[in-house]
């Protein structure tokens, strides 16, 4: 191999081309210039490396978490920690997620069984005192927020004769709580906008492009159990008519009631 047919194997090497890597690399290959291949060689070794090198990116500076929880507060309160999903797995602190779906599984799975007071404010069965009346009304909730009441009620009667000085506390608490809310009206699950029966209208017989529109807004909403989804998209990526948005501007986002409520924080790098 002459030295000019060393040097443009090299430059072609240099330029991405497989074959003539492969021919630098061929040990018995017969080249004058031992020390020229050799240089060759070391620089493909080094683009080789540089391409296997993982990226730096800049940290950037910020990004935006997300908190799914069944209540809704104005400001996070540390005093509340260890009282949600409660596992505390990373240690002591408030937790958030990356993505607002698993933030909203959280919602969902701490959502469950929590039912709304005539008060409008959030019961959790957790709060019954007695093991008996909370596993009573746990127990017979799919019967109903008033039949689990009922039922509860009548479960902390029968036991109260019977109770000690520990546990009669416990039971007159929860039938005084129990009481109150049936005086009051009951208790009744959480209440959102009819979206499936709006779904339905909207993509009935006599339905418009933009009646289909306003629907692919509400079916999203559906799936997400939240607004969030809805104007997130529309930021992001323009994906509903200005028509169709404005409707559900005026119409769903100031009306609906999630189960619980799903937090955007967003979170500042620090510049130091």
């Amino acid at each position: 191999m002459s030295r000019a047919k060393l040097i443009e194997l090299s430059r072609r090497a240099l330029e991405g081309d497989e074959a003539a890597v492969a021919s630098l690399r061929t040990e018995d290959v017969d080249v004058p210039d031992e020390a020229l291949l050799r240089r060759a060689q070391n620089r493909i070794n080094k683009i080789e490396q540089e391409a296997m090198r993982v990226p730096f990116e800049k940290p950037k500076a910020g990004f935006k978490a997300y908190h799914g929880t069944p209540y809704r507060f104005e400001q996070f309160d540390i005093e509340k920690i260890g009282t949600g999903e409660g596992a505390q797995a990373y240690g002591y602190g408030l937790y958030f997620a990356g993505e607002p779906d698993v933030a909203r599984g959280y919602r969902q799975t701490l959502a469950r069984d929590k039912l709304i007071t005539p008060k409008g404010e959030t019961f959790d069965p957790d709060m019954l005192q007695h093991l008996n009346t909370r596993a009573t009304f746990r127990h017979t909730l799919d019967l109903g927020p008033d039949e689990a009441t009922r039922l509860a009620i009548q479960r902390g009667e029968e036991l109260l004769p019977s109770a000690n000085e520990q546990t009669r506390p416990m039971l007159e608490s929860d039938l005084a709580t129990l009481r109150r809310f049936q005086d009051e009206g009951g208790l009744a699950e959480p209440t959102t906008t009819n979206l499936s029966g709006l779904y339905r209208e909207l993509t009935g017989a006599n339905a418009t492009e933009l009646d289909y529109q306003k629907a692919e807004i509400v079916e999203q909403i559906m799936i997400d159990g939240d607004v969030l989804g809805v104007i997130e998209r529309q930021r992001d990526f323009d994906s509903y008519s200005p028509e169709a948005f404005s409707w559900f501007k005026e119409n769903i986002e100031p009306t609906y009631e999630a189960p619980g409520a799903l937090y955007q924080v967003d979170i500042q790098a620090d510049p130091d």
